[in-house]
């Protein structure tokens, strides 16, 4: 699934792991194999929607038969006694089918909606890994920025310096700028600080919190894919894709089964029994025909007599269960569409942004910026102006490099709403 790095293949592209002595560098995809097979959360996922489907065939089968045997008119409990009728009889119940169908169904949809719940939560993971890698190339490229602009200051400094040597500088202007250059060194160490938080989130995201020998590759630039489908396209395509809709949706169908359970119960159940007696001679009923074994066959009908304390008032309860799930199915459409329609107006409004950013802001403030250096230089432009100027330049860049990640982030937030990638059609992550 494309993301929003440059040569990444799904979400984000993919190139080998490098490894250099312990130290490993991830690329998305290695860290994204990685934290799909140690994720316990979706490990126990699986297992669960495994443990379901074998429970709901389960459900499909017959109820085990009851043997028995029984020493009828014993003298005593010692059992070397000989009583006078010895009974071996087999009782099995048989319930309606349906039941058992509707109760396997029920279960069934509750294996497909986990299953949906996890897919879910691998797409939750692939966007937070995104967005990790994202945060990375944002922070390293504002890093190696704020250290070019440290070399630049050198050499400003050095022209400041032997300006106020030939007293055409002041000592405030001096002291100025040894100010600016505290301030990019503090920059540098926030920059820092921020890529050891997300190193460390990088870590918690890949399940490998305490080792400290992985290292994302960090891609060089962001590259947000052009979305060319309409909202109603993406609408409609989230509909048929989004696993939260999904997961609901199975638990509407679940509901519904045990509904119909429900509303079976008021169906007998037929038990058939049957038993071989054999007979002391003189206590056998036909002794007068010499006959000293008899058998017995019934059937049996469990009748809900009390349909209206126990039957009834189930019906009414898987009723009101199925209506709740219909309501979360709703509630649920609505929220993504809701969702949906934030992350595509705001990767829309952001990308235009972005772009006026690129092409007009920080063109104009680096051209400010270099004009204002140049005529400095010349000894015809004072150094608050200066100073303002490189202020002005350095947060054009700073509001570039936000917009560029919030856009891309927005864009993972719109492939997480849809549930697959937009840009493909079947396929693993294709779109159906």
């Amino acid at each position: 699934m494309r993301f929003c790095i440059y040569t990444f293949s799904l979400f984000f592209g993919l190139a080998s792991v490098a490894i250099a002595d312990e130290i490993r560098y991830l690329t998305f995809e290695d860290a994204y194999q990685l934290a799909l097979r140690d994720n316990v959360d979706l490990l126990a996922l699986r297992e669960q929607a495994e443990g379901l489907k074998h429970q709901s065939k389960q459900a499909l089968g017959p109820n085990e038969p009851v043997f028995s045997y029984a020493r009828v008119d014993s003298q005593s409990l010692a059992l070397v006694q000989t009583p006078a009728e010895t009974q071996y009889q087999v009782a099995w119940t048989l319930g309606f089918p349906g039941k058992a169908l509707s109760q396997s169904a029920s279960v069934r949809h509750q294996s497909e909606a986990t299953t949906e719940q996890a897919l879910n939560q691998e797409i939750n993971l692939l966007t937070s890994l995104s967005n990790s890698y994202v945060a990375f190339v944002t922070n390293d490229a504002f890093y190696k920025f704020l250290l070019e602009e440290q070399r630049k200051d050198k050499d400003l400094i050095k022209l400041l310096e032997k300006r106020y040597g030939a007293s055409q500088a002041a000592k405030v202007d001096l002291l100025n700028a040894k100010v600016v250059t505290q301030q990019i060194a503090q920059s540098i160490l926030q920059n820092r600080n921020d890529y050891d938080l997300q190193l460390t989130q990088f870590r918690q995201i890949i399940k490998r919190p305490t080792d400290k020998s992985f290292f994302p590759k960090i891609p060089e630039r962001i590259v947000i894919p052009n979305v060319s489908k309409s909202f109603e396209d993406l609408v409609a395509v989230m509909n048929k894709n989004s696993h939260s809709i999904a997961q609901a949706q199975r638990q509407v169908d679940s509901a519904s089964s045990l509904l119909t359970n429900a509303k079976l119960q008021m169906l007998p159940d037929l038990q058939f029994t049957g038993s071989v007696n054999d007979w002391l001679p003189p206590s056998s009923p036909n002794a007068f025909a010499n006959i000293n074994q008899s058998y017995t066959v019934g059937v049996g009908i469990v009748v809900p007599i009390f349909f209206a304390f126990n039957e009834l008032e189930g019906v009414h309860a898987a009723a009101h269960n199925n209506s709740a799930a219909e309501y979360q199915l709703t509630s649920q459409q609505l929220q993504a569409l809701s969702s949906l329609q934030t992350a595509y107006t705001s990767l829309k409004a952001t990308l235009k942004d972005l772009d006026a950013s690129e092409r007009l802001v920080v063109p104009a403030a680096k051209e400010s910026y270099d004009l204002t250096l140049l005529t400095y230089g010349l000894g015809k432009s004072d150094y608050i102006s200066l100073n303002q100027s490189r202020k002005a330049w350095h947060d054009a860049i700073r509001d570039m490099f936000t917009k560029r990640q919030s856009a891309a982030q927005f864009y993972n937030q719109l492939i997480a709403q849809v549930g697959c990638d937009i840009s493909k059609t079947g396929g693993p992550n294709g779109c159906n």
